[in-house]
């Protein structure tokens, strides 16, 4: 089953910056204790997002579109899709 526009989907992520790899982003406790980012104040798990309705970073949600489900994807996006 693929994925399209409208459907509930439930994302595990860990962000990442092209440059020099340093991680600033993630749904995974584990992650974040390993790359001294880990926030005690913050619950870690996966977010549940609409596709297609900007509830994500908005390259992010256009890559969802067509990706098949229970599937792990390694993604680049370029600034302009992303933060900026």
């Amino acid at each position: 089953m693929t994925i399209k526009k409208g459907d509930f989907i439930e994302v595990e992520y860990t962000g990442k910056l092209t440059e020099d790899n340093a991680l600033f982003d993630t749904t995974s406790e584990q992650v974040a204790k390993d790359n001294n980012l880990h926030n005690p104040e913050q619950t870690y798990k996966p977010i549940v997002i609409c596709v297609g309705q900007s509830q994500i970073v908005k390259g992010l949600d256009e890559e969802f579109v067509g990706k098949e489900l229970n599937k792990e994807y390694n993604v680049s996006l370029p600034a302009e899709k992303a933060f900026g």
